[in-house]
C-alpha cells in the first residue's frame, strides 16, 4: 500500500474502494467499521491459534482487513472535512506526515514517518489489544452519541475528528509495520 525509501519517507497515491466509500450516511458506514473491525480480530485469534505466529497469507489476510480499515477512515475523514486541502495527520521533525484528498474516492498520503514509533508497533497482539481497540470503541461510541439526535452537530464534528486522525495515524503505521517488518504475533 506504502512505497518507503531509507529516510522512512512514506508515499501513497489511493482510491478508496466503492463499497468503503462514505455514501450513505453515518450510521451504514458505522456498521461497515463494526464489522470490518470484528472481521480483523477475529481472523487474528484464529491465525495465531494454531501456532502463535503469522506466516504468508495470514499476514496478507490482516494486511487488508486492515487497509479496509485505513480506507474507513479516511473516507469518514473526508466526510466531515469535506475539502480538498491537506491535512497534516503528524509533525515530524524531518517532513510532517500529511494526507490530501482529490476527490471523494482518491486521496494521497505522504511525509516522514518515526522509526520508534514504527519498532513500538512490532507486537500486534500489544497493538491491537492497547492502541487499536480503544481507539475504535472510543470513536464508535462517539459517533454512536452524536447520531442520538440524527445528525452530527459541529462540537460533535470536532470531538469526532480528534478521534479520527489518531487512529488513522495508527492505522498508517500498522499497515507499514505489516508491510516492511518482521511482526511478533
Amino acid at each position: 500500500m506504502f512505497d518507503i525509501d531509507k529516510e522512512l519517507n512514506v508515499f501513497t497515491r489511493k482510491s478508496i474502494p466503492g463499497k468503503l466509500i462514505f455514501k450513505n450516511g453515518y450510521r451504514e458506514w458505522m456498521e461497515t467499521l463494526v464489522s470490518d473491525y470484528r472481521e480483523l480480530t477475529e481472523s487474528y485469534m484464529k491465525y495465531i491459534g494454531d501456532d502463535g505466529r503469522l506466516v504468508g497469507i495470514e499476514k496478507n489476510t490482516l494486511k487488508v482487513k486492515l487497509e479496509s480499515l485505513l480506507y474507513l477512515m479516511v473516507s469518514l475523514l473526508q466526510s466531515l472535512e469535506n475539502d480538498n486541502k491537506s491535512h497534516i495527520l503528524e509533525e515530524n521533525r524531518a517532513q510532517d506526515l500529511n494526507l490530501m484528498f482529490f476527490t471523494v474516492s482518491s486521496f494521497e498520503i505522504k511525509g516522514a514517518v518515526s522509526s520508534k514509533k514504527l519498532s513500538q508497533r512490532r507486537d500486534l497482539r500489544k497493538w491491537l489489544n492497547e492502541y487499536l481497540s480503544p481507539q475504535m470503541q472510543s470513536l464508535i461510541a462517539s459517533l454512536g452519541k452524536s447520531l442520538l439526535d440524527g445528525e452530527i452537530m459541529p462540537e460533535e464534528k470536532t470531538e469526532i475528528l480528534h478521534e479520527v486522525y489518531p487512529l488513522l495515524v495508527e492505522l498508517i503505521y500498522i499497515n507499514i509495520t505489516i508491510e516492511y517488518s518482521e511482526l511478533n504475533s
